[in-house]
């Protein structure tokens, strides 16, 4: 049988991102094919995107401009038109042979204003439409309750304490 599995990695605790990736490097145990997209984050230079560029297997979209201002700062529209160059960039991903497709961050870029549900929408029939695409991941806080539905698997990442919160700075290894 042809099995198809789609994921969300949700909540306000660190570890969404790692989640997936977790599951990219369990993927590629197997040879699987994966495209990983970032909406929202801006960063090549960070240890997951070090490492999973080492795999050919792997191709990788960082399609966001890092912090996100209020919608009323000028700014914002920038932030608004890489998100929709992001979501037709991962159209396309979603109707190519990928065994995993991997959308990070979605979830803000959504409570963000930036992508709207019915757009998120179409990305997960895209998925279950594509006879090749084995699993779907999607991440980022806030899952609307529609999405979660879809779902087979969601995990809430749940924050109990931070080291942000007592001013230390992000260290490459675990947060960088």
């Amino acid at each position: 049988m042809n099995y198809k599995r789609f994921l969300i990695f949700t909540g306000a605790g660190k570890g969404k991102t790692t989640a997936a990736i977790g599951n990219i490097i369990r993927a590629l145990g197997y040879n699987w094919k994966i495209a990983l997209i970032q909406f929202i984050k801006s960063r090549e230079d960070v240890g997951e995107i070090i490492t999973l560029k080492k795999f050919p297997e792997v191709y990788i979209y960082v399609g966001g401009l890092g912090f996100i201002p209020p919608e009323k700062q000028p700014e914002y529209k920038k932030h608004f038109e890489k998100a929709k160059e992001t979501y037709h960039i991962t159209t396309n991903i979603l109707e190519k042979n990928y065994d995993m497709i991997v959308i990070d961050e979605i979830f803000n870029a959504y409570s963000k204003n930036l992508l709207t549900l019915k757009e998120i929408e179409y990305l997960i029939n895209l998925f279950f439409n594509n006879p090749k695409t084995k699993c779907l991941i999607m991440t980022g806080r806030n899952a609307p309750k529609s999405i979660i539905e879809k779902a087979d698997t969601v995990s809430e990442v749940k924050m109990i304490k931070h080291a942000f919160e007592y001013g230390m700075p992000a260290m490459e290894g675990i947060e960088k």
